[in-house]
């Protein structure tokens, strides 16, 4: 979810606020490692490295099959 604050700039959701475990669009597990401002870095159950927004999102403009959309509870 975006929303817009005043000025017109994008308030973007915050899903990833550190590391974890985390499930994709596709349900698919991962792990996030670390987090480095923006950027969060782990690995699918396979051990591919992957590198996703604060968002989620792996590419800004584009949903993808391996975004985050939720916290493995």
């Amino acid at each position: 979810m975006i929303d817009w604050i005043g000025g017109g700039y994008p308030v973007v959701a915050e899903i990833i606020p550190g590391p974890g475990q985390y499930r994709t669009r596709a349900g698919e597990l991962v792990v996030v490692e670390s987090r480095r401002g923006r950027w969060a870095d782990g690995r699918y159950s396979d051990g591919t490295r992957e590198s996703w927004h604060r968002s989620g999102r792996i590419f800004p403009n584009l949903a993808s099959s391996n975004d985050i959309v939720a916290v493995d509870a």
